[in-house]
């Protein structure tokens, strides 16, 4: 079994970790993985891998990618090509039959993007790649079952070609091995007794983190016993980046919220948290989410305005709280109820990581295991 996964470039964010998954599941049942990212990596990308190839695009359609592209097909002869891309890029290949009818897309993104999203820019040229590309892929798989029902409702593609594979997760690699809780503390200067709610990830518009300053804020405002503390671990969009610290100094937070820029110690930086908020504006999976659940951290998430991950994550106030209304008083309010009782929060959290189970790597795996049998 030979995969050729391919991707636009390695980075940091969800996409490469749960490439890195697959890789794993491959080589451990006997077969060969490689991925290909068409442009070079970003500068504060991880390490990347032996088995990660890249080229040096400087645009779409770079003749000499396409060249190095090729040679790979030529070379490793994959069995099937598993593209988490897509875009006009694909067309190199699915216009030939013969690498189209082994060719699988992973569709991470929202499918139709939410207003005013920076994924909008893209719109235009999805349209086209959705009308086709998407479909002379010999299947599509995508990472929640609402993606699946719009790709088929709005792209038009058989239900029986459009198949939910979740992200997964293991919640032994999310174990600290000494109590870092206290570093991090320190690190920042967050008083021991602070209750810290906070969130990690891309900084970008469509995650909502703005909306997670309005909640510190509101849970300043309503300070009891304990302080509250903000802690945003990530970076990503430096336009937004300093837009969110403008509006933290125009809240007058800024001794209160944390930006820790971008961390490798995730497990650390959850483990500093008494709460983890997810606001964003479209989720189409949110890996973050299991992560903070691996970490025992209770979860309150905003419903995105179109649905999506979030929703068949988090059983409402079984192993997290989803919150329907983009209100800061009401997202703060429901902050407050795990702030105020312990056992509550414990309840969540334990479930959270009981439900973690259909999401583990060897029941995702076995299953991607065996859609690539299919094709091989």
């Amino acid at each position: 079994m030979r995969i050729l996964a391919l991707v636009d470039r390695w980075s940091r964010g969800g996409v490469p970790t749960v490439i890195a998954n697959h890789q794993k599941m491959v080589t451990d049942a006997g077969g060969e993985y490689r991925l290909y990212c068409y442009y070079a990596p970003d500068p504060d990308a991880p390490p990347m891998p032996e088995w990660v190839t890249h080229g040096e695009a400087r645009f779409r359609g770079d003749p000499k990618t396409i060249f190095q592209f090729y040679r790979l097909l030529k070379t490793f002869q994959p069995d099937v090509i598993h593209d988490h891309f897509g875009g006009f890029w694909s067309a190199f290949y699915l216009l030939r039959p013969g690498w189209a009818k082994r060719s699988l897309l992973h569709y991470h993104n929202e499918y139709i993007p939410v207003e005013e999203t920076p994924d909008q820019n893209r719109a235009g040229r999805d349209r086209l790649f959705f009308r086709f590309l998407m479909p002379r892929y010999a299947k599509i798989l995508t990472v929640s079952d609402h993606n699946r029902q719009r790709i088929i409702k709005y792209a038009g593609i058989d239900k029986e070609n459009v198949q939910t594979l979740p992200n997964s997760i293991d919640p032994q690699q999310y174990q600290r091995v000494s109590d870092q809780q206290t570093s991090i503390h320190e690190t920042f200067d967050i008083p021991r007794d602070a209750f810290v709610v906070g969130t990690h990830g891309r900084l970008v518009y469509e995650k909502g983190i703005d909306t997670t300053v309005e909640v510190v804020a509101e849970l300043i405002k309503r300070e009891q016993d304990r302080p509250v503390w903000g802690l945003i671990s990530g970076s990503g969009d430096i336009h937004y980046e300093a837009g969110l610290k403008e509006h933290v100094e125009r809240l007058g937070i800024s001794d209160r919220i944390i930006f820790t820029g971008y961390r490798s110690d995730i497990p650390d930086i959850l483990a500093a948290m008494d709460l983890f908020l997810m606001p964003s504006h479209q989720e189409p999976f949110g890996l973050t989410i299991l992560e903070a659940m691996a970490m025992r951290v209770p979860v309150v998430a905003v419903q995105p305005e179109q649905g999506g991950g979030p929703l068949e994550i988090i059983d409402h106030q079984n192993n997290g709280v989803l919150i329907p209304k983009r209100d800061p008083k009401i997202i703060a309010d429901a902050c407050l109820e795990i702030l105020n009782y312990k056992s509550y929060g414990k309840q969540l959290s334990d479930q959270a990581y009981e439900d973690l189970k259909r999401f583990h790597p060897e029941k995702i795996g076995s299953a991607l295991l065996q859609i690539y049998r299919a094709y091989c």
